[in-house]
């Protein structure tokens, strides 16, 4: 009796990438979003672990992605297969982190906050306010989007910045949200 043995060849690649923060050289571990563009194919979506690393299986020998996070640049990444290095150095978005630290710190001098938010604004910048369940937006001017930073409340801490725009350095639109 004979016997015959398939032996079935697997073709996936296995794909590992871990994120690091360029200014500071440490593994970011709040989460990545991570869109996997591919040919002739609607984007897919993950998100990096709590290490802030990212394993992605495929037959194809490069990948293509793009990284977005609220706190870092966004960038589109290729990669090959036999690349060795697994590192992504991620840059830090500077704006979000200021308009992160006027929203969440107790600064004691407001006059000095809102002349640093009046640098950092476009004056003819567009500033809209999300609003939770799909019930609206609301339009801010720069003053007001700066008023309702230098003024002490309670919603403060929970401002997330969603987008933003950049023009000569100044942000020219914002879209933000109160949890």
């Amino acid at each position: 009796m004979a016997t015959a043995y398939f032996i079935i060849k697997n073709n996936e690649n296995t794909f590992h990438f871990c994120f690091y923060d360029e200014d500071k050289n440490e593994q970011i571990t709040i989460p990545i979003q991570i869109k996997i563009l591919k040919n002739n194919e609607s984007p897919l979506f993950y998100k990096s672990d709590e290490n802030g690393c990212f394993k992605y299986k495929a037959k194809d020998d490069i990948i293509n992605f793009v990284i977005s996070s609220p706190y870092y640049k966004t960038d589109t990444i290729r990669r090959q297969i036999n690349t060795s290095n697994n590192i992504i150095k991620v840059a830090t978005d500077d704006y979000t982190l200021m308009l992160d630290y006027y929203t969440n710190n107790k600064l004691k001098n407001w006059n000095k906050r809102k002349k640093e938010l009046e640098k950092l604004i476009d004056n003819k910048a567009v500033i809209y306010q999300l609003y939770s369940k799909n019930i609206g937006v609301e339009i801010y001017t720069k003053e007001e989007f700066i008023n309702l930073l230098t003024i002490p409340t309670n919603s403060l801490k929970r401002i997330r910045i969603i987008r933003k725009e950049f023009k000569n350095d100044k942000i020219v639109k914002l879209k933000f949200i109160v949890k």
